[in-house]
């Protein structure tokens, strides 16, 4: 099977709180993923492996979401 990587990048608005926006992508945005697509189902062509949340250490507010997968690129 496949592997590859989706990197997404996210650029917080000024008013968003960076710890709040961290715990919710961690604590609650990740596991509802892994949930609906760690496993193969009849909806799903690919398996989502892991992710990882990169922050920018000098341009605070900017980060990259990266996930890797399992299955057909499409």
């Amino acid at each position: 099977m496949d592997t590859w990587l989706r990197n997404d990048a996210i650029e917080l608005k000024p008013e968003i709180d960076r710890a709040d926006f961290e715990r919710f992508m961690l604590k609650e945005l990740f596991p509802v993923f892994k949930h609906s697509f760690g496993n193969l189902t009849r909806k799903t062509i690919a398996v989502l492996e892991e992710q990882h949340l990169l922050k920018e250490q000098q341009n605070q507010g900017k980060y990259i979401w990266v996930a890797r997968w399992s299955g057909p690129l499409e």
